[in-house]
């Protein structure tokens, strides 16, 4: 959606972020899993925007009992915070 609108990359990484958020609230887990990766796949030079995509996918997958997505999203999340801890 946020493409099709002509946004600029970091309005529309933002405008994913918020859609995710907002269908967190209304309980469309996929829809906010989807929108996070999406921000995931886009790499923006944003850490602190990356990382954040990360841990909310990791949240929700876990959610959603996929362990293995929910683990490997919360490792990347730790890698770019710097921190050579590795989740379970």
């Amino acid at each position: 959606m946020a493409i099709q609108l002509g946004l600029r990359f970091r309005e529309a990484v933002n405008a994913y972020g918020n859609r995710g958020m907002a269908r967190v609230e209304t309980g469309d887990l996929d829809g906010s899993i989807e929108d996070f990766s999406e921000i995931i796949e886009r790499k923006p030079k944003n850490i602190w925007m990356l990382r954040t995509a990360y841990h909310n996918s990791a949240l929700l997958r876990q959610k959603q009992s996929d362990n293995h997505g929910a683990m490997d999203d919360r490792n990347a999340a730790l890698r770019l915070s710097g921190s050579s801890t590795i989740a379970c």
